[in-house]
């Protein structure tokens, strides 16, 4: 009866008990793991197994091979662009293949003279931008990266400077 009471000191402290259930359950989640992801990678190594995503990139790449018109093309390659994450990327301003600070400068500076009609200056950024690839902007890897389309950024500063060509033409 004093044992019900009183319990040894090892079955007080449950310490010894305790620690032992907690490994083994450890051991089966690690060894459950291990095995799901093997065979998962064994049914990828031979195409058995294919993500949602990876079978919908599959056909758009065969459906852009098989496109008979442009327009059919354009809007297969907007699909995979979204797909492959490039339109994430378009609309990213930063990027290493050109010097976007520089760029956000002067395309700030050309709506700056466009608003105060100055033509000399206007002439001027023209020249120093379109002739000279200032800051990277003609970049291939620019071009090279999504299917169809660049920079939503890039994309701004030429139509910048379409729109500031005509209104110089039009003067």
């Amino acid at each position: 009866m004093d044992m019900f009471i009183n319990p040894p000191k090892s079955l007080r402290s449950g310490y010894r008990f305790s620690r032992i259930p907690v490994f083994f359950i450890r051991q089966i989640f690690f060894s459950y793991y291990m095995v799901a992801s093997t065979l998962l990678l064994f049914l990828r190594f031979f195409n058995l197994y294919k993500p949602e995503d990876e079978r919908r990139r599959e056909e758009c790449v065969s459906a852009l091979e098989k496109a008979s018109s442009y327009a059919e093309w354009k809007k297969v390659a907007k699909q995979l662009d979204i797909l492959e994450g490039h339109e994430q990327w378009k609309k990213q301003k930063k990027s290493a293949y050109y010097d976007w600070p520089l760029l956000d400068h002067r395309l700030k500076s050309m709506k700056k003279i466009e608003s105060e009609g100055d033509i000399h200056s206007m002439c001027l950024a023209l020249r120093a931008g379109l002739l000279r690839n200032l800051g990277g902007m003609g970049n291939p890897q620019l071009f090279a990266h999504s299917r169809i389309g660049t920079k939503k950024f890039n994309r701004r500063i030429y139509c910048s400077s379409c729109q500031a060509t005509s209104l110089h033409m039009r003067i």
